[in-house]
């Protein structure tokens, strides 16, 4: 069980993320005080009882044998998995979304009951000791985050056990709950499928999945470098670009600047940025959309215009001329746009962070080093402003060929001839 706990958590203590990540952003998974600890700590005993009335009163229902056995799940976590995923329902007939019981999708979206992982936490002193041999104080700094995750395999194979699903697709390689789920989808051999929803950096665990559909060349050279790969590999570019190719951007004119961020970034560095930028481009439309899950509260001017937690990226960058942002894979979707991006670390980050996902190093963006750059940087583009979504063709692969559009489409044919071998 040990082992299973250390490869469902993989990428944060062998692959040494939480190390890696400011305190801001790290406070998402780990308290940064004791204060902060000893609530997450309590958190599974207090949403096991919020969450399972919950579950009582509007999730049980779905959660059946009709609605579940040998379907197609596709499980997510977040609303950019679900965003990555939910086209599949309408090109494999039996596939069916299913989250943990967030407030992600639909609210007739099956769930499965993860909050009742707090009835393994017995589990955890003997897994603590595991993690302290092989990670040191990681395991005590990071205890909390450890302890949260206790029983997320055994809730995994419980009901993959009872449901047997036709296959699994997962939109992530990384995060607890997939890991859970694929650990105990391959102690069951049940296939497990993953699609690629965002770029990849070095911190990613090996690509160990039976079939993988990546977006591009970049992601397959990524996932060799971080060790052996198993199972399948196939390109279909980025199914949830498809709708949105016929609205790739043709003007040349620069009137709306967009600015993105991501917890790395401190709240007085990102009000700053945002404020220079309106004073410098008072004639411009300044737009500003922190990460889906930042919650802060932001003193800006009333001419910035905030995106909201609804609208998707893609919807986001149309309404823009130029994009600016730090290590974000909305670089990647706003030139598939044709929209030109600069590459801006609003807050300084540890070195390893820098330009996480080679944007930079592959020439896919530019650089500015400073503020004055970054704004130097923009004027020359409000001069010459050329095309760009030819400079996505390394990690998006269908980028100019006849499959633009339908990676969708080339997703679920991979998908049905590697069921129907699978079960020959």
């Amino acid at each position: 069980m040990e082992k299973i706990y250390d490869d469902i958590l993989k990428f944060y203590f062998a692959q040494g993320f939480l190390r890696n990540i400011n305190k801001n952003f790290r406070r998402q998974f780990t308290g940064i005080n004791r204060t902060e600890k000893i609530r997450n700590y309590l958190a599974p005993f207090v949403k096991l009882f919020k969450q399972e009335i919950l579950f009582q009163r509007q999730q049980k229902q779905y959660l059946t044998t009709q609605n579940l056995k040998g379907k197609t799940w596709l499980f997510f976590s977040t609303s950019n998995n679900y965003n990555s995923l939910k086209f599949l329902t309408n090109e494999l007939k039996d596939a069916i979304l299913i989250g943990f019981g967030a407030s992600f999708g639909q609210p007739n979206d099956i769930h499965l009951p993860f909050h009742r992982k707090a009835f393994y936490l017995w589990k955890y002193p003997k897994i603590r000791r595991f993690f302290k041999q092989h990670y040191g104080h990681d395991a005590v700094r990071f205890g909390d985050f450890l302890f949260n995750s206790i029983g997320l395999y055994e809730i995994a194979y419980k009901y993959l056990k009872k449901y047997q699903p036709k296959c699994l697709i997962l939109a992530n390689d990384h995060s607890e709950r997939q890991r859970a789920l694929l650990n105990a989808a391959q102690r069951l051999d049940i296939p497990v499928v993953y699609i690629q929803h965002a770029s990849i950096t070095h911190f990613m665990p090996p690509l160990d999945f039976d079939l993988s559909l990546l977006e591009g060349q970049d992601a397959l050279d990524k996932y060799r470098d971080l060790g052996r790969i198993k199972g399948k590999v196939e390109f279909i570019g980025m199914p949830k670009f498809d709708k949105y190719l016929q609205f790739r951007k043709t003007s040349e004119t620069i009137t709306n600047i967009a600015c993105c961020t991501n917890l790395l970034d401190t709240q007085k560095e990102i009000e700053a940025t945002l404020k220079q930028l309106a004073a410098h481009f008072p004639k411009c439309q300044i737009s500003f959309r922190p990460h889906p899950n930042d919650n802060r509260i932001f003193n800006l001017p009333d001419t910035i215009a905030v995106s909201t937690k609804s609208e998707t990226s893609f919807d986001f960058i149309l309404r823009q001329d130029v994009l600016i942002a730090g290590t974000s894979s909305i670089h990647l979707e706003a030139i598939l746009l044709n929209v030109n991006s600069i590459y801006f670390e609003i807050t300084a980050l540890e070195e390893n962070l820098i330009d996480a996902y080679g944007y930079v190093k592959n020439g896919l963006v530019e650089k500015a080093v400073d503020i004055h750059n970054l704004i130097e940087k923009i004027e020359n583009l409000q001069q010459n402003n050329p095309p760009v979504f030819q400079k996505a063709k390394y990690y998006n692969a269908v980028v100019g060929t006849a499959y633009e559009g339908k990676s969708g489409t080339l997703a679920a044919k991979y998908i049905h001839d590697f069921l129907t071998n699978w079960y020959q």
